[in-house]
């Protein structure tokens, strides 16, 4: 079994439950609870052009469910089906159930028995559902270990921003919570030796707002040899939340602001995925016409940072080998 659920609490894995039928292009209902008898059900799931399915969702914190519970979830659903006039049910458990545990169960066609093979699947389907179980799973385990007295690990924090980047949506309405998670991730691996960065505002569409200032510290061999073969006390960081490969103009904007003479030569672009053809043009224009040197982070990049700096490795390797495939291929 790939996820274990018992890090959620109940009322956390309903609504995980109710979110997989959702993302599968259901309509989901909860259930009126007061005065009504419930049959078990948690809420009710409307398919077009049909009857309600009825669920029943069941949190085990042990690694098997007794077969009496079952059994008893099974007849409440059956009664269910009746006397709300509905012609399927399905009762979701967050554990395994073994095929002979099935065999002794009341035969009821109508009443499907999804366990965590199945939810395994269906995680595996719809991404952003497993991205946000995945996230309250984390932040769960942050909040703990702060309860305990115990600062997050950097597995801890490197686990969470993996997660949260696949969770932003690419485009104009989450361009700020893309800013704001890079500057997160770029901070987890690079400060130090980098200090601390100047987040600036700009009159940008919402698409590429701000961008971030980082002054190079000293005593680190790859940085070193940016500041003072490159000309750069800083480097200009700027995020473009696009849900296009950047181009030439994304280029042209960041290399607006490198000057080196006043030691902004060195920039980086984090946008979600590898550069255009146009925009790796523009990059070699902007070295040979100014020796401005801009590198390019996609979410894997990004995600590979955060990676080498949990893994306690160097993360300016990413970097580093990115400038060394430019170098080399680079033609008059």
């Amino acid at each position: 079994m790939e996820h274990d659920f018992s890090g959620l609490d109940p009322s956390a894995f309903e609504r995980m439950c109710a979110a997989l039928f959702a993302a599968e292009g259901n309509h989901v209902r909860e259930f009126a609870r007061a005065g009504q008898l419930q049959h078990g059900v948690d809420f009710l799931v409307e398919q077009e052009g049909g009857p309600p399915w009825l669920v029943q969702v069941k949190l085990v914190r042990n690694e098997r469910m007794p077969i009496s519970v079952l059994r008893s979830a099974v007849l409440d659903l059956q009664s269910g089906l009746i006397t709300m006039k509905a012609q399927k049910a399905v009762l979701i458990v967050s554990v395994p159930i073994p095929a002979q545990v099935r065999a002794q169960l009341p035969h009821v066609p109508e009443v499907e028995i999804w366990d965590a093979a199945r939810l395994d699947a269906l995680l595996q389907r719809q991404p952003r559902v497993r991205n946000a179980y995945a996230a309250y799973v984390s932040s769960t385990q942050t909040f703990d270990s702060l309860l305990k007295g115990k600062a997050p690990t950097a597995e801890d924090q490197g686990a969470t921003l993996v997660v949260e980047l696949e969770s932003v949506q690419a485009g104009a309405k989450s361009w700020k919570q893309y800013e704001e998670l890079c500057v997160k991730i770029l901070n987890f691996g690079f400060i130090p030796p980098l200090r601390e960065p100047r987040v600036q505002s700009r009159s940008h569409d919402g698409l590429d707002r701000r961008d971030a200032i980082y002054p190079i510290g000293s005593g680190h061999a790859f940085w070193d040899s940016v500041k003072y073969q490159h000309s750069a006390r800083m480097v200009v960081v700027e995020f473009k939340n696009y849900k296009t490969p950047i181009g030439q103009k994304e280029v042209e904007s960041l290399q607006q602001y490198l000057m080196s003479s006043a030691m902004r030569s060195f920039g980086i672009i984090c946008s979600r995925t590898h550069p255009s053809k146009s925009a790796l043009k523009a990059r070699r224009r902007a070295w040979m016409a100014s020796s401005n040197l801009i590198l390019f982070l996609s979410d894997l990049d990004l995600q590979e940072i955060v990676r080498a700096r949990t893994d306690d490795q160097d993360t300016s390797r990413v970097l580093e080998s990115q400038m060394e495939d430019f170098f080399i291929t680079l033609v008059p």
